[in-house]
């Protein structure tokens, strides 16, 4: 969106301008909004044949997994439903590199982490020292820990290490309007068509609620739920690393909203 509003891209162009070299049938019909809103139709990773085997994981190179993904066909016509998908983001972070005039991890370090004073935000796999190891339950009902094998395949999609404070700083930004330009935030949170944000109401107490905004994060163990509550100025941060799951996720952020900002005052 800051692409965007600098004039460097539109909503409304498709694969085919944004990503040429991206050979698809469906490149002239899918625009830059739709992979941002998720409704592009593109299916996610686990449709890649064999993606549940670390081996096939293991064994993608760049060029290799982009012309898997080239093999995927379209769940839906773009426009005409919502599918959240990884390869909407991988392709993203791809048209940030090709449009800002830097890699986009380097664009995102100039643009909002240094900024906002992230320092300890980051790549999977560029800065993963000192990470909390994941777990997963298994059939017998003890965890263990899972590798995240070629983490380069997140990209853009679910890659990002950081932490709580950080997170925090992230979004009382948001609240602030440091963000997103009035135009951009007409987008990213349209309640009927909102760019990866989910924008609902939440009840505080039995006869107030207020307007909520809230993006989750998923990987192999690990679970990530930013809650901001504009209206009170708030923001709440949960990080989980035994996949505790989202339902609960939001149970937890709903319970300290409750007792955060149910009053009055």
């Amino acid at each position: 969106m800051k692409l965007v509003d600098d004039g460097k891209l539109d909503l409304d162009q498709t694969l085919e301008d944004l990503l040429p070299d991206f050979d698809v049938p469906y490149a002239g019909n899918v625009t830059l909004r739709h992979l941002l809103q998720n409704r592009s139709g593109i299916p996610h990773y686990i449709d890649i044949p064999g993606w549940f085997d670390n081996d096939v994981k293991r064994a993608f190179t760049d060029q290799s997994f982009m012309d898997t993904l080239e093999q995927l066909e379209l769940k839906f016509p773009p426009g005409e439903d919502y599918l959240y998908s990884n390869v909407n983001y991988y392709l993203l972070a791809l048209v940030i590199d090709g449009y800002s005039g830097m890699d986009y991890e380097t664009y995102l370090q100039a643009q909002i982490l240094d900024p906002l004073g992230m320092t300890a935000t980051g790549q999977l796999y560029r800065d993963a020292d000192g990470i909390a190891v994941n777990y997963l339950k298994n059939d017998e009902g003890t965890y263990e820990v899972i590798p995240v094998v070629n983490p380069a395949l997140f990209r853009g999609t679910a890659s990002m290490v950081s932490t709580a404070d950080d997170l925090k700083a992230w979004g009382e930004a948001i609240n602030d309007s440091e963000i997103y330009s009035d135009a951009a935030a007409a987008e990213a949170f349209n309640a009927d068509t909102p760019i990866a944000w989910s924008v609902a109401e939440l009840p505080v107490t039995d006869d107030r609620t207020v307007g909520v905004t809230y993006y989750n994060g998923r990987l192999i163990g690990y679970l990530s739920l930013i809650m901001l509550l504009p209206e009170e100025d708030g923001a709440i941060v949960i990080l989980n690393n035994n996949t505790v799951g989202y339902e609960n996720m939001i149970g937890l952020a709903a319970t300290l909203a409750a007792q955060y900002f149910g009053g009055e005052d």
